[in-house]
């Protein structure tokens, strides 16, 4: 008679065997399997016999009735119900008719058709903005007020011009005073407009104000919470040789820099 087995596990994987009696042929005796990946290798019993394949073999999961044509028609539907859009909302413009796509709390996203010379349309989508002010502030004869400014947007720092976004119905030179104290805590008494101009039209209906303000007098920043702007005073001729070799990549402070640049020569 063979002794007694007891319970063994031949690896992690491995099936596993189990003898509660001392007779190989007792009903009693059975080979319990894995859930996950059921693999059978030879044993060699005492008679001879193996018990076993000798090649693994892998069985689908009984735990997981999901197969994965069901996982992946089951991620389809979900991708269509949450792309789903409902119909923009139509406003009334001036010329055909445009589409609200979008609204946040500094502009929104429209769509609208052109109808071409040929009689046939296209669309396009425009980003209406309410505009938006730069201002240059000149110290002194030689030196000029920068900023660093984080853009989350192109996540690092630009050296800019400071500038802000118009409030409904507030003039530009209001928002150039209002946003130069913000910013850099300089106040000023005298403001002259330089120019404006459009920073990208093709997809973008944003006009910048352009102001020069002098006669400045120092004070605390007043920024907003969340913004990461701490000043940069430079001599002109600092800022010019940053403008010409690229360290200044913000296009507003270029156009503004080289188009005064020009003037006080």
């Amino acid at each position: 008679m063979l002794p007694c087995y007891r319970r063994i596990t031949v690896t992690p994987n491995h099936a596993r065997i189990s003898r509660n009696s001392s007779s190989l042929s007792s009903p009693q005796y059975a080979i319990q399997q894995p859930s996950q990946l059921r693999v059978r290798y030879p044993l060699q019993l005492a008679n001879g016999k193996q018990i076993g394949n000798p090649e693994p073999t892998r069985q689908r999961s009984l735990k997981n009735p999901w197969s994965k044509s069901a996982i992946r028609l089951f991620y389809q539907r979900s991708r269509r119900l949450l792309n789903r859009r409902h119909p923009p909302e139509k406003v009334a413009t001036m010329e055909g008719n445009t589409q609200r796509l979008l609204e946040t709390r500094l502009f929104h996203v429209i769509r609208r058709e052109q109808q071409l010379e040929d009689g046939t349309h296209r669309t396009r989508e425009i980003i209406c903005h309410p505009g938006a002010v730069t201002i240059i502030p000149i110290i002194d004869d030689e030196h000029v007020c920068l900023i660093r400014n984080f853009r989350i947007s192109v996540e690092k720092t630009l050296i800019e011009l400071p500038a802000g976004t118009l409030e409904p119905g507030e003039d530009p030179a209001q928002t150039a005073i209002r946003e130069l104290e913000e910013e850099t805590g300089f106040q000023t008494t005298e403001l002259e407009p330089l120019n404006s101009f459009f920073l990208s039209p093709g997809i973008l209906n944003e006009r910048m104000h352009l102001f020069v303000a002098t006669n400045l007098t120092a004070g605390p920043a007043q920024r907003e919470p969340g913004e990461q702007i701490e000043n940069y005073v430079v001599t002109w001729d600092q800022a010019m040789k940053m403008a010409c070799d690229g360290t200044i990549q913000d296009a507003k402070t270029l156009v503004g820099l080289l188009l005064y640049d020009q003037i006080r020569r």
